[in-house]
């Protein structure tokens, strides 16, 4: 508990926040397997999950993101496989996301864990409308109007009881681009850090607190959350997001099988006055192990 205690203190401290070019997501139980392939069907036998993401409400062009993720675990062989689908709207500018994800679980003892997983992932991205220069000549380093790429993605995901604690490398189109016509984009290494833990606070409430962390070693962006659940079927979560936004969401589990739940956001931050605003949903299918 005292080395979670430290990361968080430490990560949150000693970094200044910016955005990533990947979408976060406040709701990130179901999809973690995005950022750290290792974490696939690691809690769960079958898992089907659809969200639902609108960042910025009332803002022309704002993040709008949807994402679809199937999860199966094979026992046999200590392993689970994965399937993600994603498409982000941003302004003028759509990306597509479709991986394929594989997790191995080594057993270190009676109650520890460690997985490792790698993905590889189809991304595309498109523009809307062409760019035009001032005076209408082409300019090749402008982006152009499609690009297209493999990448590969891999992580560790490590369990020990109520802890867990995962650590992500993603291979991500950078916002920055190079100065040449034959490459126009270039990839960046996002890393990801996301660990909690689970107080059984009486027979029928449990207390999670847990962070996300997401950076290129440039820029990072830190989420940090605690999750409350009532008799493993109601739960809530407060939460922060650098810079200066708020969260709160509520959730459901029917039949011990359909997961509903929504958060809401509100920013801080004074460039954002009128659109402070970001709502996200999701619906699972979880067959728990």
């Amino acid at each position: 508990m005292k080395v979670l205690l430290f990361l968080l203190v430490f990560f949150h401290i000693c970094f200044i926040s910016f955005s990533q070019q990947e979408p976060i997501f406040n709701l990130n139980e179901t999809n973690q397997s995005f950022y750290n392939p290792s974490t696939t069907a690691v809690y769960d036998h079958h898992l089907v999950n659809t969200q639902y993401r609108n960042q910025w409400i009332g803002f022309n062009g704002s993040p709008i993101t949807y994402l679809l993720n199937y999860e199966m675990d094979i026992d046999k062989i200590n392993s689970g496989i994965g399937l993600v689908a994603m498409r982000d709207e941003i302004g003028l500018n759509t990306n597509y996301t479709i991986g394929l994800n594989y997790r191995y679980t080594f057993n270190l003892g009676e109650f520890s864990k460690l997985s490792a997983g790698i993905g590889i992932n189809w991304f595309h991205q498109r523009f809307s409308n062409g760019w035009v220069t001032p005076n209408s000549t082409n300019d090749p380093h402008l982006p152009q109007p499609s690009n297209s790429s493999w990448n590969v993605n891999s992580g560790l995901h490590f369990q020990r009881k109520k802890l867990t604690i995962g650590l992500g490398w993603m291979n991500v189109i950078s916002a920055f681009r190079n100065q040449s016509a034959h490459h126009p984009y270039h990839k960046a290494l996002h890393t990801n850090l996301f660990a909690d833990y689970t107080f059984e606070v009486t027979q029928h409430f449990a207390l999670t607190p847990s962070f996300l962390i997401l950076t290129d070693w440039n820029r990072i962006t830190s989420l940090l959350a605690v999750k409350g659940l009532h008799y493993n079927r109601f739960w809530w979560q407060i939460g922060y997001r650098q810079y200066r936004a708020l969260n709160i969401g509520v959730g459901i589990q029917f039949w011990n099988r359909l997961h509903v739940g929504a958060i809401y956001e509100h920013s801080f931050a004074q460039y954002l006055v009128g659109f402070n605003s970001t709502f996200e949903a999701y619906i699972a299918f979880r067959l728990k192990k």
